[in-house]
Formats: C-alpha cells, sequence, structure tokens
C-alpha cells in the first residue's frame, strides 16, 4: 500500500481532540503525534509527526519540549510496581 497525505482534522474530531481556548486566542503552530495502527499489514504500530508548515525546527523543539515538560508535571509516576505513586 502507498503512503497518502491528506488532512487530518476529520480524525483529530473524530478522536475527539478538543482545544480550549480564550474569545482573542489565535493557534500560530501546531505538532500533532499520532499512535497508526496497521491492520492491513503486519499488525504493527507506528509514530506519525505532523507539524503546520511554517513552524520551524526550533520552535518545534520548544513546542515538544514544552509539552514533554506538562506531561511530565501532570502525568502522576509510575514506579516498577505498577501502582501510581504522587
Amino acid at each position: 500500500m502507498t503512503d497518502t497525505t491528506r488532512p487530518i482534522g476529520d480524525i483529530l474530531d473524530q478522536l475527539g481532540i478538543l482545544g480550549v481556548f480564550e474569545d482573542k486566542d489565535m493557534v500560530t503552530d501546531a505538532i500533532v503525534v499520532m499512535r497508526v495502527a496497521n491492520f492491513d499489514e503486519d499488525g504493527t504500530d507506528k509514530i506519525l509527526l505532523s507539524v503546520s508548515d511554517h513552524t520551524g525546527y526550533i520552535v518545534q523543539r520548544g513546542m515538544i519540549e514544552t509539552a514533554r515538560d506538562f506531561i511530565e508535571m501532570s502525568s502522576p509516576a509510575i514506579a516498577d510496581d505498577g501502582e501510581e505513586h504522587p
């Protein structure tokens, strides 16, 4: 099967992805990280990254690192025993 490039807005809508914005907010850049399952081939998953056209490398790195920090600060730690620890 060949790769196909297409808009992903409908996919994000179907997944229930929402943003919280104030009235005068304007989205200037976006990075979307997706886990994609391939049920037709060998059943493997892959991670895909889509970035708005004008978003440069430095802004991408900054956004990804900030998102990583946000996830680490808001997620409970999971120890080797599989239990969540605050």
